[in-house]
């Protein structure tokens, strides 16, 4: 599996919203603007075929009306399967309609769109030997917010979307090589002194993203971090 970080940051910095792309198929949430800064990174949008949206807030869902008005504008035949909470296809209808007012049958209806709630996702064949989990994690109180396990062979990757210490979060690290973790260090967010005693606990391979400009260096200097920027990439 390949993994390129789209973006780490958050949405109160200069680092680009948290968002990545997995085997070049499988986009993992959409902040506003990400479809500019996947066609800044030369990715092909159509390739994608799987949009993941871990928890219903702004940052993380509200650039899939353009995703959805670009692919109409390529007329797009090929299907695309959006996973997310059970809520999801009511609220980006209500997107729709403000981005472009009457005309959310006339996109959605030429569109391939299949909508999944995450809640179904359980060992889930995505691709050829790639089956994906989801996970509940708590992030405040927002329900509905997901982590998800994407296995393939010996391989397991995880990501926890936005999330505080909680069962679904040691439930995840229990099982995969590498995490992807949101690292806020605020709020209902992991905390920096967290994810040492994480790190400790678990000494698996962890990717922080959606972190603040002021803990790059603090995140560096610990062991088993790895930090990618936007548009590099990391395989396992």
């Amino acid at each position: 599996m390949n993994v390129q970080i789209i973006g780490d940051g958050n949405i109160t910095n200069k680092n680009f919203n948290a968002s990545f792309l997995i085997n070049n198929n499988i986009l993992v949430d959409s902040p506003p603007g990400v479809l500019k800064k996947l066609k800044s990174l030369d990715v092909n949008i159509d390739n994608i075929t799987i949009i993941i949206i871990t928890h219903l807030h702004g940052d993380h869902f509200f650039d899939l009306p353009f995703i959805i008005l670009h692919e109409y504008s390529k007329k797009r035949t090929k299907p695309l399967f959006i996973i997310g909470p059970k809520e999801l296809k009511k609220d980006l209808s209500k997107l729709i309609k403000l981005a472009f007012k009457n005309r959310l049958n006339k996109y959605l209806s030429k569109l391939n769109i299949t909508f999944i709630d995450s809640a179904n996702i359980q060992n889930h064949e995505v691709e050829e030997g790639v089956f994906l989990s989801s996970v509940r994690v708590n992030h405040g109180n927002l329900k509905n917010c997901y982590g998800f396990l994407l296995k393939k062979d010996n391989k397991s990757l995880s990501f926890t979307g936005d999330t505080e210490m909680c069962p679904g979060l040691t439930y995840l690290l229990k099982r995969s090589s590498h995490c992807i973790i949101d690292v806020n260090n605020s709020g209902n967010h992991l905390k920096l002194e967290q994810l040492e005693n994480l790190i400790k606990e678990f000494p698996i391979n962890y990717i922080p993203i959606h972190y603040p400009e002021n803990l790059e260096n603090k995140l560096s200097g610990l062991s088993n971090i790895k930090l990618i920027k936007s548009g590099e990439q990391f395989y396992l």
